[in-house]
């Protein structure tokens, strides 16, 4: 689960660079001014950072970065994908961001293009960016409130909480369609009872209102029929009648009949045709005989017509449908007329769904207070071992202002630091120091890994200002973390290096007329020779080779 593979195509001084990453915690290193960084800014560009048409190289029309994550263990991820109707395969999503060198931008998830806004939601998501704001969800204050509570594992009370609001939420809406002026109420029952009247006495019955469309269509439709019956008559009229000639016809094929067997099957057909024929010209002669235009009982049907047409047009209907809007007109009389006694009912569940929110959301609250002191201490006990000695780290849980139901309870959570003796806690998001804010990241991080946090944390700047017995802790704390998410680490300390279960070289070359960077993964032999670098300096020995190995070899 996590980042899986990178590509970038003329970004800044990148020509190309394909990655591979694997989970556990990766290391990249590199000379001062070698671009260490440019892999993170691809990463930030991918996940909706805003763009600016210098990043295209030098040459190029226009930059291209896309990313591959595993999702199989992200609901949050699917769900948004969901969401956007965008389709995803094996459990992997591709992520594409194209910036041309005119400034125009797009953004695409799984090949199909998406608002920047959509691909930031998502990238959100997947990767937490420490070192720098952007991407950094520590710093928003739900994801705090969820940390809390999965760091509490009080799942239960927090699902009792989000029922009770939304059981109070359907009452609340239905007490309101009930809610206003009674006199409003009583005008349209008297509205109601009128219109249900008018359709009774127009419809009858949906059988009436059936018959008498049909019996409009016959006889606006009479002199058509006539018309057509006297037409159909003459098949059966005179000696050259249908079924004088088919009577001809079966006499000649019976004298023959004794010298072809095949023939009386075939009259045997045409005697039955005769038979039917005969029926036809009765009930047409029948038929004809009892055609009668009743022009009283037209005039009669037609104005009923014109009410039915003059009712669909007021309900805005078919006149085929009036029976349907009828029963509706009359269910919401029947309701609006049971209104009061269900308007009373309503204001008891509501009132009791809320002693139901309050109760739940009180316990919520109680358990929040009592995770939140130890979560608290716990990090700051972290961050005494990260450099930032006499800091603390304290959880404010404070009530909201008294309203309407949430989803989240009472309480407004918000973590706060300070990494001085002596210094005001302030919120996280005011912390001025990358390299504080990171170290601060990686203590909440390492203390909450055990949650369904963002897979994929990146840490830029976790060991600036640090060196020694520190930096090999926050190496170390890194290495956990690794353990449980997928840890990227951009350093220039060889003993935050020597601890990654995976190391990348970010060198750059150049030759008279371009510069360009590569980052290559290491093998044994090359990561001791790049640990001896950052031990040594620009003159390797022997000795620090030795040490560089050693180094490695601990862990």
């Amino acid at each position: 689960m996590g980042l899986r593979h990178l590509s970038v195509k003329n970004y800044a001084i990148v020509d190309q660079l394909e990655l591979e990453f694997s989970d556990g915690m990766t290391v990249f290193t590199g000379e001062t001014g070698a671009g260490k960084s440019i892999m993170i800014d691809a990463l930030g560009l991918v996940l909706g950072d805003r763009a600016q048409s210098s990043v295209v190289r030098k040459g190029a029309d226009r930059t291209s970065i896309s990313a591959i994550f595993d999702i199989s263990d992200l609901p949050k991820a699917r769900s948004l994908l969901k969401e956007q109707d965008i389709d995803l395969e094996d459990d992997e999503c591709l992520l594409r961001r194209q910036i041309s060198r005119d400034g125009r931008s797009r953004a695409y998830i799984n090949g199909v293009a998406v608002p920047l806004q959509t691909l930031k939601e998502l990238g959100e998501r997947l990767i937490d960016i420490h070192g720098q704001h952007a991407h950094q969800s520590l710093l928003r204050k739900e994801i705090q409130r969820e940390m809390l509570d999965e760091f509490a594992g009080h799942e239960d009370l927090v699902t009792a909480v989000r029922q009770a609001t939304e059981n109070w939420k359907q009452i609340s809406t239905e007490l309101e369609s009930l809610s206003g002026d009674p006199a409003d109420r009583e005008s349209r029952r008297e509205l109601l009872r009128y219109q249900i009247q008018e359709l009774e006495t127009a419809i009858v019955s949906p059988d009436n209102l059936l018959s008498t469309l049909e019996q409009h269509k016959r006889l606006a439709n009479m002199t058509r029929i006539a018309e057509a019956c006297q037409q159909a008559d003459i098949l059966f009229r005179d000696e050259e009648s249908i079924i004088s000639r088919l009577q001809k016809s079966i006499s000649m094929l019976q004298h023959i009949s004794d010298y072809e067997p095949r023939i009386t099957p075939i009259i045997e057909i045409m005697n039955e045709a005769g038979i039917q024929l005969g029926e036809a010209e009765i009930q047409l002669r029948h038929l004809t005989q009892s055609l009668d235009f009743d022009e009283t009982e037209f005039n009669l049907i037609e104005s009923r017509l014109g009410t039915l047409h003059d009712l669909a047009r007021k309900h805005q209907t078919r006149i085929e449908a009036l029976p349907e809007t009828l029963e509706q007109l009359q269910n919401q009389l029947t309701l609006l007329e049971n209104s009061e006694q269900r308007f009373c009912e309503l204001q008891e569940q509501q009132a009791a769904a809320h002693q139901q929110y309050q109760q739940a959301a009180q316990k919520l609250s109680k358990s929040r207070h009592i995770h939140a002191e130890r979560l608290s201490d716990q990090i700051t006990k972290e961050m005494q071992q990260l450099g930032m000695s006499g800091g603390s780290f304290e959880i404010r849980i404070t009530n909201k202002d008294e309203g309407s139901p949430s989803i989240n309870g009472l309480d407004q959570i918000e973590f706060l630091v300070s990494t001085n003796p002596g210094q005001d806690l302030q919120p996280l998001s005011k912390v001025a120091s990358g390299g504080e804010l990171s170290r601060i990241s990686l203590a909440i991080q390492v203390i909450t890994a055990c949650g369904k946090g963002v897979p994929t944390l990146v840490f830029d700047e976790v060991d600036v200002g640090i060196g020694g017995g520190v930096a090999e802790i926050v190496g170390r704390k890194m290495r956990q973390l690794g353990t449980k998410r997928q840890v990227l680490c951009v350093t220039h300390l060889p003993q935050v290096a020597s601890l990654g279960h995976h190391h990348f070289l970010v060198e750059k070359e150049n030759d008279q007329e371009t510069t360009w960077t590569r980052i290559k993964p290491l093998d044994d032999d090359s990561r001791i020779n790049e640990i001896a670098r950052m031990l040594g300096g620009l003159k390797i020995t022997d000795q620090t080779l030795a040490h560089a190995e050693e180094m490695l070899k601990k862990h």
